[in-house]
């Protein structure tokens, strides 16, 4: 437990700093507080991330889950890739067959190549961070202190309620000041304990728990990496193409999220997440370190 507090700590730290620079540089940034406080968390986590690691005496390729030759990583990343967008397709498949969501318009439209790419880029940029993060170097210092299973819960547990992390909106005419920036994130973990977001979490636990699993399994991040970029960028493009139907029978399926991650989102990589459960773990990739 005593890693999973360190890491813990260092995400809502970040959040807080930002909090207290948002009263002098939110007017100057040109965004609502609130936007601030989510935006320069999310920023100073990032910015701070290599020293963090330094303290904590992580940061080797083996920490981090890269250590594969670049080729096999790539290639093993690309694999990823290809069955992340086959996953979530399938995911998204069902939704439009169940009419929880519905095509906005034509089915091709001539800006859709440039949608998928956008998605890719963005899913690449989120798995790398979100990967190395969780997957990486969290899920490497709770398993050498606490064993794998503290590692697989642990890290899917932050990785899911991170999302629900979200500051809200102060009232109109609030001023910018320190009781504005407390309010504010504060308001961040009310709204990550609202009941309506239990589906959309539990899929996300099970979504951090299927990447653990393969992380657990191959010994490296490159899978994750690449299955986290294409459900990303599957998830972008369904959100350009098609809209939620929240009158429909059916929309609890979906959950209020994101209009895709729900309780059948869960059921689907719930199901999956057996399959790394009961594959033979290559024990050549894991490093000496890692086992001790």
């Amino acid at each position: 437990m005593r890693y999973f507090t360190y890491f813990l700590l260092y995400v809502l730290g970040a959040y807080a700093l930002a909090a207290l620079l948002s009263v002098p540089l939110t007017e100057a940034a040109g965004i609502p507080q609130h936007k601030f406080i989510s935006r320069g968390g999310l920023l100073l986590a990032v910015l701070g991330f290599w020293p963090f690691l330094k303290f904590l005496g992580l940061g080797n390729k083996a920490d981090l889950g890269y250590d594969l030759p670049a080729r096999r990583f790539h290639l093993q990343l690309l694999q990823g890739l290809l069955l992340g967008i086959l996953i979530l397709a399938c995911l998204s498949a069902a939704l439009l067959a169940l009419e929880i969501r519905l095509i906005n318009g034509p089915k091709f439209q001539p800006w859709l190549p440039k949608i998928l790419l956008q998605g890719l880029l963005s899913g690449l940029a989120v798995a790398f961070i979100e990967e190395t993060f969780f997957r990486g170097a969290m899920f490497s210092a709770i398993r050498r202190n606490g064993g794998i299973a503290a590692a697989l819960l642990l890290t899917s547990l932050l990785y899911a309620a991170l999302h629900f992390l979200k500051p809200q909106p102060l009232p109109d005419g609030s001023a910018v000041d320190l009781a504005g920036a407390v309010t504010g994130y504060l308001s961040a973990f009310t709204y990550m304990f609202r009941w309506e977001h239990l589906d959309s979490f539990v899929a996300l636990f099970l979504v951090g728990l299927f990447l653990a699993l393969v992380r657990l399994r191959t010994g490296h991040i490159a899978w994750s990496i690449g299955l986290h970029a294409g459900w990303v960028m599957v998830i972008k493009t369904a959100h350009s193409v098609s809209y939620y139907d929240h009158r429909t029978e059916l929309s609890w399926l979906a959950g209020s999220y994101d209009g895709m991650i729900g309780w059948l989102a869960a059921g689907w990589i719930g199901l999956l997440c057996l399959i790394p459960a009961f594959w033979p773990r290559r024990a050549a990739t894991i490093s000496k370190r890692q086992t001790n």
